[in-house]
């Protein structure tokens, strides 16, 4: 049952789900708080876009009046904020591969059966487009910048700077260890009122965020790659590396 009864908001919270990083959360938080039918998850049933443009994003909006609460894997933040409270939270990218492979592997079974970390890595390092394991955070922070671009040449200084910028406007934009304070931070901005309810709406699922357990996964993750594809990734990853940790850094 929702905590509120048929509340209004000025601002819509459009909740940026970047693909594997516990968000799901975060959307059950907001559908118990005000209601499925007031949340609205957009999809892409044929899946062949990489993102939805700031206009698909206006005209969800305007087309669905009654919701309040947006979610979908494929917005990137708009440029202009009025009207939206956005959420994204990042999380740190090396590991994000662990977590894309077992999702993918485990509970979707779209893996060719016997595919290694290995195998699925250099697939995806090979690939020109961004893809579920690189591009995808910078895009969802920067994409407003990068202009329909989904390769990899858009994983560069200028737009790393933009993704920055925008991460230190928008107090809403933060890391996974941050998440019951930015969802906080939208019940205040937006006038809600979650009667205590984010104190117990984040299981400490993601207490593998503790240092030693970031450090562990990363080994696991290095000792599973041969070092010539580790180095690659790395590389891959430099620019959202950069980024996360900058959002790690914000106050």
């Amino acid at each position: 049952m929702a905590l509120l009864d048929g509340p209004e908001l000025d601002q819509k919270i459009v909740h940026l789900h970047i693909f594997k990083y516990a968000g799901t959360s975060v959307d059950r938080f907001f559908f118990d708080l005000l209601g499925a039918g007031r949340c609205l998850e957009v999809e892409d049933p044929d899946h062949n876009r990489f993102a939805f443009n700031e206009d698909d994003l206006k005209q969800e909006i305007s087309c669905n009046p009654n919701m309040l609460y947006f979610t979908s894997h494929k917005f990137f933040l708009p440029r202009d904020l009025t009207g939206v409270l956005p959420i994204i939270l990042l999380l740190n990218p090396l590991i994000r591969v662990l977590y894309c492979f077992h999702f993918e592997k485990n509970i979707q079974r779209v893996l060719p059966d016997g595919e290694t970390l290995q195998a699925y890595v250099e697939k995806r390092l090979k690939q020109r487009r961004f893809n579920a394991i690189v591009g995808r955070q910078l895009a969802t922070v920067a994409g407003a910048n990068m202009q329909g671009d989904w390769t990899k040449s858009s994983l560069n200084e200028a737009n790393l700077a933009y993704g920055k910028t925008r991460v230190s406007e928008c107090s809403t934009i933060g890391t996974i260890a941050h998440q019951e304070t930015i969802v906080q931070t939208i019940i205040e901005q937006a006038g809600l009122e979650d009667r205590g309810a984010t104190k117990q709406a984040f299981p400490r699922e993601n207490a593998h965020l503790g240092l030693s357990r970031v450090d562990e996964a990363q080994q696991a993750l290095k000792s599973r790659l041969s070092a010539e594809t580790y180095a690659d990734l790395v590389q891959q990853l430099a620019f959202e590396v950069d980024l996360f940790d900058f959002a790690s850094n914000q106050p």
